[in-house]
């Protein structure tokens, strides 16, 4: 084999550049008879390598690869071209990229070079949705207990960009099975000496299109297209980034300005003035006193209206969140009807609340019904892809957004909260066989938001979608860990709501305002025993705390009686 240490890395051996590099460079190997690749990391010590060529399955089988022709270099980028035996039409093409302004970053990148059809690995959407179609790159992990020392990785796992109980999981590299399918990556590698390496692999475009699958018998992490695509046109690519740091969190860092730069979108859009992320708000979130409940009121606008108007007692809020509570839904939950319903709203709907109550709204939205008014197959004026048998549908037009947002800007409309985020796209088929339909679904949603002048906080969110969300200049702000309900309804010796470290890390990195949720801001809350069995809650100022430095405090509390409200 000729191993190539591949655009740039003799530079590494040239003091100036190693005295200007911040972040321990990467070095990269590329082996130009097999296409296989190695990565060293600062001084030259081993992290990993290639564990096998690139894969591809279409016409319902997995294609044998061959190169087709030699290594081909442009500027820092290497590019090998794959086809089928005895063909030399090309299927599939990888690249690696080195950059000169920046040796701590190495890209991956595959694109499919023909329209391929019949690429679902698996008939079941939901089991070929947890795998992949392609491959490329691959790493070898069970190489790394040859290295100079042990190394440990965490990977973000499952919703609220993993700050769950049971979310980002820990373990040993090469040892440990690695988090993988729809709900993981990336994946942070550091070094068992802390302050001595770090790395942190990700998906860097096509978010909603690709996983991240681990091999727990090969021991490879793979990356490709998620494997449910039923076909992949030509032109399509995907792409991984490997970023370096001397620690996990610098190396976290480091991949959201690394994305944010890439796109262009500015980071840490929370210093504007945006008051909902700036200031204080009030939330009826799962956890509030007023979620699905208006007692001792007779509804819940008369109740957050005398709560928020109070002139003798004045809560220092700016802004007020309306959750899942207040709109119309389908017999399975769907989302029918983005209105305020009378039962919440008696007295002009949000528009009427708005006039007595003028404050910024952050408005809550979950997925779409397949009974929803809006849709032209229930009657509707706009495209929607249906789907009956999930009980579930996706809006597939622009103008569909645009007149939503704006029409919600007249109630006082400035955040607009996409719930469910998760449900909505694996609950579909469509969002997992097509292959960007997922992202054009997020890609309308900001741009409609964009027209109106508003902002987007996601929420139930894997962290593709955190990840997607550089694509997306709308989103500033994200949930980052479970329902406080989850603290104040279940017997636990620790609070499930407070795992927000590394979620807010990577939220963060992204340049996203993380939410860690409502609060109570006393112990005792009482006649929140009916809805939630209970009206005590620990520790609230711990919550303040934690909820301060991630960028969105809220509040609830009892509207008669100020003293269970502490401001």
């Amino acid at each position: 084999m000729r191993w190539v240490v591949f655009a740039l890395a003799s530079s590494l051996s040239c003091c100036s550049a190693v005295t200007d590099q911040k972040r321990p460079p990467i070095q990269l190997e590329v082996d130009d008879a097999t296409g296989g690749f190695k990565l060293f990391l600062a001084d030259g010590e081993f992290w990993t390598a290639s564990s096998g060529p690139p894969r591809l399955h279409a016409n319902g089988k997995w294609m044998q690869l061959e190169m087709t022709t030699s290594p081909m270099l442009s500027g820092s980028t290497k590019t090998i071209e794959w086809s089928t035996p005895g063909s030399k039409k090309p299927v599939l093409s990888t690249s690696f990229t080195r950059y000169a302004e920046d040796l701590s970053r190495v890209m991956f990148e595959q694109c499919i070079l023909d329209d391929l059809s019949n690429t679902a690995v698996h008939p079941d959407v939901d089991t070929a949705a947890e795998a992949i179609l392609s491959a490329f790159p691959n790493f070898d992990t069970s190489v790394s207990k040859n290295n100079r020392q042990r190394r440990g990785f965490f990977g973000y796992y499952d919703q609220m960009v993993g700050g769950m109980e049971g979310g980002t999981k820990w373990g040993e590299w090469g040892v440990d099975t690695i988090p993988s399918g729809t709900r993981a990556s990336p994946i942070v590698v550091f070094n068992q000496k802390h302050g001595t390496g770090a790395m942190v692999i990700s998906p860097s475009s096509n978010f909603m299109g690709q996983n991240g699958v681990y091999n727990a018998t090969a021991k490879a992490l793979e990356f490709g297209l998620l494997g449910s695509i039923a076909s992949v046109p030509a032109g399509l690519c995907s792409s991984v980034v490997i970023v370096s740091g001397w620690t996990p969190t610098e190396a976290v860092k480091a991949l959201g300005s690394t994305l944010l730069a890439m796109y262009g979108k500015q980071g840490h859009q929370w210093n504007s003035s945006d008051v909902t992320i700036a200031k204080v708000s009030y939330s009826t979130d799962n956890g509030a006193f007023y979620y699905y409940n208006a007692k001792p009121f007779q509804n819940t606008q008369q109740a957050l209206e005398t709560l928020l108007t109070s002139k003798q007692h004045p809560l220092p809020v700016s802004s007020v969140l309306l959750d899942s509570w207040w709109y119309y839904k389908g017999p399975r939950g769907g989302v029918t009807k983005w209105v305020a319903s009378p039962e919440w709203f008696p007295d002009g709907g949000l528009e009427g609340f708005h006039s007595k109550v003028p404050m910024p709204i952050i408005a809550h939205n979950r997925m779409w019904s397949d009974e929803t008014v809006y849709a032209r197959e229930n009657g509707g004026q706009y495209d929607f892809i249906v789907e009956k048998e999930g009980g579930k549908a996706i809006p597939v037009e622009q103008r569909f957004w645009d007149d939503l947002m704006i029409n919600g800007t007249r109630w006082g409309l400035s955040v607009y909260e996409q719930d469910w985020l998760h449900n909505e796209w694996e609950g579909l088929n469509a969002t997992r066989t097509n292959a960007t339909l997922a992202q054009t679904w997020l890609d309308q949603m900001g741009k409609g938001a964009i027209k109106a002048g508003i902002k987007i906080q996601y929420c139930m969110a894997y962290t593709r979608f955190a990840l997607a969300s550089v694509m997306v200049p709308a989103v500033d702000q994200i949930r980052v860990s479970d329902d406080y309900a989850t603290d104040i309804t279940r017997s636990h010796s620790y609070s499930v709501n407070l795992y927000v470290g590394t979620s807010s890390l990577l939220a963060g990195a992204l340049g996203l305002a993380p939410s860690k949720d409502v609060f109570w801001s006393t112990k005792a809350q009482p006649g929140a025993e009916a809805h939630y069995g209970n009206h005590t809650a620990p520790a609230p100022e711990l919550h303040a705390v934690v909820s301060v430095p991630s960028t969105m405090q809220v509040i609830a509390g009892v509207a008669p009686l100020q003293s269970f409200c502490n401001k």
